[in-house]
């Protein structure tokens, strides 16, 4: 068994989150989880984009039609009007990350009463007109959590057959069935 090339449209995403959801308590699991984290907003922004006309970039296309309808919840300064689409932050977050744009990302940390400080997450900050218009904080519960149901509805919308219905199985018999390579 292989990735076909159709197929490796949603099999990277589904890797990344199941190394997502199975990275252990380590040292640095606060940026594997933002490095898992915006390698699946990269991809995800990358291809919902998409002016092709393959049944991928139509499959693509309808998950960010999707998304711009999902709220993802308030940034920004906490006023009402900042309310953004799912959509939105994740080409939020993709500028912040791979884009030169002046959007930037930051470290949160937090020093305890006599402990050294702490990693606790990261902050996207989106600007225009070099002016900061929103910041998300990024902690690794909520990388975690938004990622993995992210990459679900990727992959969903990826794996649909003739008649329009998801089948994620499809794709989790494609991650069991090809090995990767070891160096």
């Amino acid at each position: 068994m292989q990735i076909t090339k159709d197929q490796v449209e949603w099999a990277v995403i589904l890797r990344l989150r199941d190394m997502l959801r199975a990275s252990p308590q380590a040292e640095h699991d606060v940026t594997q989880a933002f490095a898992l984290f915006s390698s699946i907003v990269c991809w995800i922004a990358q291809r919902m984009r998409t002016k092709g006309s393959s049944p991928n970039d139509l499959a693509a296309r309808r998950f960010y039609e999707r998304m711009k309808t999902e709220g993802f919840g308030q940034f920004g300064h906490g006023e009402p009007q900042n309310t953004q689409s799912v959509a939105d932050a994740i080409v939020l977050i993709r500028n912040a990350v791979a884009h030169a744009d002046g959007s930037s990302v930051e470290s949160l940390c937090r020093t305890p009463a006599g402990s050294q400080p702490r990693l606790v997450g990261y902050a996207v900050q989106s600007t225009k007109d070099n002016k900061i218009v929103a910041t998300l904080a990024l902690t690794p519960d909520m990388m975690i959590r938004f990622r993995m149901w992210i990459a679900d509805e990727f992959i969903a919308d990826m794996t649909r057959d003739d008649t329009q219905q998801p089948r994620p199985i499809w794709a989790e018999e494609v991650n069991r069935g090809v090995k990767e390579a070891r160096p």
